[in-house]
């Protein structure tokens, strides 16, 4: 029939909406991918940046050989970069600190001890040290230099091997009672006086008592116009023992008083054998007769530290 034949066939045909629908499927799907892509792309960037801001990778395979990535903690300081090898001379530091095996002081300014004269000798320091107080009426602090301590045990050299002293230092430990008895009587230091008759005694044995007697006078009047306040006051006393003798008992006071206007050392300075002799005031004998003294007293505190064979003599 007529109306049969103008009736589409329903298995056959292609449905005229899937025309349609299928490009507009298709450009959904185009643009929901390349917004995907987009989106994801600049945040690749973004991350790849921050990477790049936070590490180097020079930095990291110098700093962990293993190729693992190092372990950042919160709160860690950033550790200082490490010199390349053509970075130029390393940065000195502008000081240094001393070696702690050398014993030397490197700060600048700092002063080094000065090195002690040839031929001085400790135990001459410590035993004229201990003479000169015991000479004295009230110098407690007595002391000498290594300079002169050097003199002193050049002087020392000569004396030790004399026997005639050794003999006179064990005669005056004998007479030591009567020693005192006579250095009271006088106002003198029985080890000043004891001394004193030793060394007038010279290479001559001798009764040290008996020798000390005949020196007191003279002893007592150079004391009344020197002084025995300090151990370089009893020292000139015996530097000037020759003018007492002869009768010249303020020839030293009063060189000493005249020397104090023209020098501008201090008196206490120039009050010394050392000081005198230094600028020619005393004589050469002058200054061996109080130099022998020191060096018979520094002996006198312990013989066997310096040879000598006796018991110290000691007041």
């Amino acid at each position: 029939p007529a109306g049969a034949a103008a009736t589409p066939s329903s298995g056959g045909g292609f449905p005229t909406s899937l025309l349609i629908l299928a490009p507009l499927m298709a450009i959904i799907v185009l643009v929901f991918a390349g917004g995907l892509y987009y989106v994801f792309s600049d945040r690749s960037k973004a991350v790849a940046s921050q990477t790049n801001d936070d590490f180097d990778l020079d930095d990291v395979l110098d700093d962990n050989d293993s190729g693992s990535p190092p372990t950042v903690k919160a709160g860690d300081e950033p550790a200082e970069p490490k010199p390349s090898g053509n970075s130029g001379p390393p940065t000195v530091p502008q000081s240094l600190p001393s070696s702690p095996s050398s014993g030397i002081d490197e700060t600048p300014g700092s002063t080094s001890p000065p090195p002690k004269p040839p031929g001085s000798d400790p135990k001459v320091e410590v035993h004229a040290a201990a003479f000169l107080r015991r000479i004295a009426d009230n110098d407690p602090k007595a002391f000498v230099t290594s300079e002169q301590a050097s003199r002193i045990a050049g002087k020392i050299k000569q004396l030790g091997s004399s026997q005639s002293l050794a003999a006179n230092l064990g005669n005056a430990k004998r007479n030591s009672q009567k020693i005192k008895e006579m250095a009271g009587a006088r106002n003198l230091k029985p080890q000043f006086l004891a001394t004193a008759a030793i060394n007038r005694l010279g290479p001559n044995r001798g009764d040290v008592a008996q020798t000390a007697t005949g020196m007191t006078e003279v002893l007592d009047k150079l004391l009344a116009q020197i002084g025995t306040e300090s151990a370089d006051d009893a020292t000139l006393i015996i530097a000037a023992y020759d003018q007492g003798a002869a009768g010249e008992h303020m020839k030293m006071r009063n060189m000493l008083q005249d020397l104090s206007n023209k020098f501008p050392e201090s008196t206490r300075a120039i009050r010394t054998i050392w000081f005198l002799h230094k600028n020619q005031k005393i004589s050469d004998a002058e200054f061996d007769r109080a130099l022998t003294f020191i060096a018979i007293g520094t002996i006198s505190q312990n013989p066997k530290d310096f040879g000598v064979n006796a018991e110290a003599l000691v007041f």
